[in-house]
């Protein structure tokens, strides 16, 4: 083997090492975060059927890790209605799509009295093995539906870290930066197509720093949609994008480490 391929060989040896030690044990978890500065996505496009339907809604189960409750029923929605309009009887949480046709899917909701406020929630379990101190997050809000009430409706996002009883339960920290208001509030009574530019918003990635999640904790990231008077527009998420990252010491130990790697690697030379 020549001098270059003995050093390529070394390089990678290192870097597998480091990417090694960058992965966390793995745990049963709702969202599993293994990897220190990985990219969670969800875009909410799966099971998606051929036709409108009003499906069961279980939590952590329609899509991994994410929950939604009513604070009049004290619980999580008995159903969820997919479809292209937001005006519906059978239910108030919705997977929207612009046609029977389209995979392309966002999550929402429209609160009314039979449910009141209505919240949608990600839990995410730290199984890196390091403490996370910060993390990004990024979405895209949607309104499918114009209410015949001229009104804003928003999604209030927030945060908490721990176990919690429930999503309405808890002491939550709000992310101003993250949010969302409906673009259109003419009264108009219309369905819209939250998919198009004019219907949407896009929350770019917003950094919180200064937490300690430790290992083997729940983050939960929590969309709140107030019950205003009057009947509520549609609104949705989509394209959910998050990432965290470690104390300062952590990368420090693992730079410090790849850097002894190196210099034995050299040394074998």
């Amino acid at each position: 083997m020549n001098t270059k391929n003995k050093h390529t060989t070394h390089t990678i040896i290192a870097g597998t090492l480091l990417a090694g030690l960058l992965a966390g044990s793995h745990a049963s978890a709702q969202v599993s975060y293994d990897t220190i500065s990985s990219n969670y996505t969800e875009d909410f496009s799966s099971g998606l059927p051929a036709g409108a339907a009003t499906p069961t809604w279980t939590d952590n189960s329609i899509f991994t890790g994410w929950y939604a409750y009513e604070t009049a029923n004290s619980a999580a929605p008995s159903n969820y209605r997919i479809t292209s309009t937001g005006d519906s009887s059978a239910a108030q949480l919705y997977q929207y799509r612009s046609s029977a046709s389209s995979v392309d899917g966002a999550l929402g909701t429209r609160p009314s009295g039979t449910t009141g406020d209505m919240m949608l929630a990600l839990r995410l379990t730290n199984n890196t093995g390091s403490t996370l101190t910060g993390f990004t997050l990024g979405y895209t809000g949607e309104q499918w539906f114009e209410s015949v009430t001229e009104q804003n409706n928003q999604y209030v996002v927030s945060y908490q870290i721990g176990t919690i009883a429930d999503i309405s339960s808890g002491s939550w920290t709000e992310i101003e930066a993250l949010e969302f208001n409906t673009p259109k509030e003419t009264g108009a009574d219309d369905t819209l197509i939250g998919s198009d530019a004019e219907n949407q918003v896009v929350l770019s990635a917003e950094t919180v720093s200064s937490i300690v999640w430790e290992d083997g904790e729940d983050l939960w990231i929590r969309w709140f949609d107030s019950n205003s008077s009057g009947f509520d527009q549609g609104i949705a998420i989509d394209d959910v994008s998050f990432s965290a990252i470690p104390e300062p010491s952590h990368y420090a130990t693992l730079l410090g480490l790849g850097a002894l790697v190196l210099t034995a690697c050299k040394r074998r030379k």
